[in-house]
């Protein structure tokens, strides 16, 4: 699959989910990286997802957490709150969002989706919608459980 892309940008978005996957998941719990092309309303698009079994995120707070600085209640570690405020900038260089599903103690699956062939060419973060340039996350597409599979539960053993 190819797709219109800066590598480099996405590759930075995608380490970033999976850093935070292993900070909110337990030791030995499971996290899956898909890539999908999926036919949109528009064209083809590229969805490239990071699924883990961690400890979720409220449904109040799933919005804030694409906001600068900001971070979940009872987050773990030492993290700035910068990480998905530039997953959210690199989506949208690329005239995409970033989606999330997410369930308290279930985990949570962040999908950056981005069309496969784009009219401009990716912008790098900064250009346009800067993280915590007033933009505060209203551009990810929130799904409801219904719409999409909920993460496996953790096998006992």
């Amino acid at each position: 699959m190819v797709a219109e892309a800066d590598e480099q940008r996405l590759t930075q978005a995608v380490v970033q989910l999976a850093a935070n996957a292993v900070r909110y998941s337990d030791d030995g719990s499971r996290i899956w990286f898909r890539v999908d092309q999926v036919l949109g309303p528009e064209g083809p698009e590229i969805h490239v997802s990071v699924r883990d079994e961690g400890v979720g995120i409220d449904e109040e707070d799933q919005q804030r957490v694409f906001e600068r600085f900001a971070r979940a209640e009872g987050a773990r570690g030492a993290g700035s709150g910068l990480g998905l405020p530039i997953v959210q900038a690199i989506a949208e260089g690329h005239t995409g969002a970033v989606r999330l599903l997410s369930r308290l103690g279930r985990g949570s699956t962040f999908t950056i989706v981005f069309p496969q062939f784009s009219a401009e060419a990716p912008r790098a973060v900064g250009e346009g919608a800067e993280p915590g340039s007033g933009h505060t996350g209203t551009r990810a597409t929130h799904r409801s459980d219904d719409e999409t599979d909920e993460p496996p539960r953790r096998e006992q053993g």
